[in-house]
């Protein structure tokens, strides 16, 4: 054999890194994709200092009912 198999420390980092990902422009109704509207009362915070911004957004293309965005203030991706 070869020894032991790597564990994957950060399992979410590691899946988001699979992800398509875009920039997307913050507006008021939240981000848009494809038509499709991602918004929650998060994003309430990053409208009032950040809207007409371009962040870095991933989905899952085989799971659309969600995406993350990245928070450029603290570098983590956040869901919606």
């Amino acid at each position: 054999g070869c020894g032991e198999r790597e564990q994957i420390e950060d399992v979410d980092a590691f899946f988001n890194s699979f992800l398509d990902f875009d920039e997307r422009t913050l507006r008021t109704e939240g981000f848009l994709w494809d038509y499709i509207k991602y918004s929650d009362d998060a994003l309430q915070a990053l409208l009032n200092d950040r809207k007409g911004e371009k962040f870095l957004v991933k989905r899952d293309p085989f799971d659309m009912s969600y995406m993350r965005y990245r928070n450029p203030d603290d570098g983590k991706f956040y869901f919606l």
